[in-house]
């Protein structure tokens, strides 16, 4: 039985885009439902700003104060039903995440008892579990990140875009001039986090199938006197494989760090652009801050 999941390479493969999406297929309702709030909540997202802006231009305005309690009042209500969504969608996301997790367990148990027994050993115990759980953690984290993250994050990146462009075009180039960056920061880190990835694996993978082994025949281990010796490759190895890690958290870090200069410098650039434009009367103080409030939610 195939699943798509290749253990021995340390990867998630799908060789085709039908079988990928056989993977969500038994529970597509479930998704159809999360994905209906994910989409809800980004759409309420790109509503916020304007409501901001209505009660930051009713200050200029005759009737202040029901002007301003009746914008906070529908904020606070659009708010109240964005996080109740958003409440509901990640309650339903882990109970779909957990029965997909579970489903491919199954399946790949199925085809580890039907392996050749010579490739079982040769793997080992160990190995096989750590192969096991990794390529499956693989699967969920890329469907969910597909499906109730990329997608409603486009949806919002649109429609702001739209928003802002009828709002004024020349803040509108300001912001969206910064959106790029983010994505292409991504896709310059990506060879290197996917080459960390499979070193991971692959060392994980080995570290646990040998300890396994190690514990299962802890008889002739102590009959020889090699426990420190086993011991002591298990740390090293262990800390050799840390380094890996540690390494990919300060690139990762790195990336990060120009990924909110790109934010900061996209919001003081809105900021800038907009009080030029306020002081010169072509644009509202309220308009200002709903794109402020927008770059926030481009890059947040």
């Amino acid at each position: 039985m195939h699943i798509g999941l290749s253990l021995g390479a340390g990867t998630v493969r799908f060789p085709y885009l039908q079988r990928s999406a056989s993977f969500a297929q038994p529970y597509r309702h479930a998704i159809a439902a999360i994905f209906a709030l994910t989409l809800f909540t980004a759409g309420v997202s790109a509503i916020e700003p304007l409501i901001l802006k209505q009660i930051f231009d009713a200050l200029s305005g005759p009737a202040v104060f029901a002007d301003v309690a009746g914008g906070a009042a529908v904020l606070f209500l659009l708010v109240l039903v964005r996080e109740i969504a958003s409440a509901r969608s990640n309650w339903l996301s882990w109970r779909t995440r957990l029965a997909i997790h579970e489903w491919l367990l199954g399946l790949a148990v199925g085809k580890l008892q039907s392996m050749p027994l010579r490739e079982q050993r040769s793997e080992g115990v160990g190995g096989l579990v750590t192969r096991l759980d990794r390529a499956i953690q693989g699967v969920l984290a890329a469907l969910t990140q597909t499906l109730f993250q990329a997608v409603p994050t486009m949806l919002f990146l649109l429609v702001a875009a739209g928003v802002m462009i009828s709002l004024d075009w020349r803040l509108a180039l300001v912001a969206l001039a910064f959106a790029p960056l983010p994505a292409a920061f991504a896709v310059a880190a990506a060879p290197e986090q996917m080459q960390r990835e499979r070193s991971l694996f692959d060392g994980w993978s080995r570290i646990f199938s040998r300890f396994t082994e190690v514990l299962s025949g802890i008889v002739t281990v102590r009959a020889f006197g090699m426990e420190d010796s086993e011991r002591n490759r298990f740390l090293r190895d262990f800390g050799q494989t840390n380094q890996i890690v540690i390494r990919g958290i300060a690139c990762d870090a790195g990336w990060g760090i120009a990924t909110d200069i790109v934010t900061a410098g996209a919001r003081i650039a809105a900021l800038v652009i907009g009080g030029w434009l306020v002081v010169h009367h072509r644009v509202t103080v309220g308009t200002v801050v709903a794109f402020v409030d927008y770059v926030a939610g481009m890059f947040g």
